[in-house]
């Protein structure tokens, strides 16, 4: 966060510009404290965006708990994780060559955003879609037949409604699923070296 001058510091540069004196002269380098910058990684959203964006979707991650609570009928409690501004090519990398990569539009805009969910969690949600009461256990998955991903979509379809409501105040987006694929390698949805959003 950036420090601000007071009046006294403002009136006293003032000052020092009037009498013709240099500026610089009367800093002490030494105790100046430098920020690194990172030109291969730079942050391209500000943190009062980022926290605007965590309210945004901790408030769409509470709505979907209770909407889906009530279709399953069964306490769910969704947490956010913090959101990270990584590269699209280091955000694909992260991900396991098999997993369920949606691609939605952002009508009227131009943008598109993916929505990844690993097969653990796809197969858990259309589990609890279909009222399967068995737990999985860890790293336990079966391949998603097609007729499953139909089931999925359905959970997709209410993250997007939910998505479009919040989002409503700020821009008013249309949410609509354009593409899916089980290798997120094979989608270029921007540049590999454009910064995006992880939420």
């Amino acid at each position: 966060m950036a420090d601000f001058l007071s009046q006294e510091e403002i009136d006293s540069l003032m000052d020092i510009n009037a009498g013709g004196g240099d500026i610089d002269s009367h800093i002490d380098l030494k105790s100046v404290e430098y920020v690194a910058f990172n030109f291969k990684r730079p942050n391209r959203i500000s943190s009062d965006q980022v926290r605007t964006i965590n309210y945004l979707h901790d408030k769409i991650l509470r709505d979907l708990s209770s909407n889906f609570s009530s279709k399953i009928k069964k306490l769910v409690d969704i947490k956010l994780l913090p959101i990270d501004q990584v590269t699209y090519n280091e955000f694909t990398m992260s991900l396991p060559d098999e997993t369920n990569f949606n691609i939605l539009s952002l009508a009227p805009n131009e943008g598109r955003m993916a929505i990844e969910s690993n097969p653990q969690f796809s197969r858990m949600v259309i589990n609890y879609l279909m009222g399967a009461e068995k737990e999985l256990k860890d790293g336990q998955v079966d391949i998603i037949t097609e007729l499953e991903i139909n089931i999925f979509n359905h959970f997709l379809n209410i993250v997007s409604e939910l998505l479009a409501k919040t989002w409503e105040p700020i821009a008013k987006m249309s949410y609509k699923i354009e593409a899916q694929d089980k290798n997120p390698h094979n989608t270029m949805l921007v540049a590999s070296s454009d910064v995006v959003i992880i939420v």
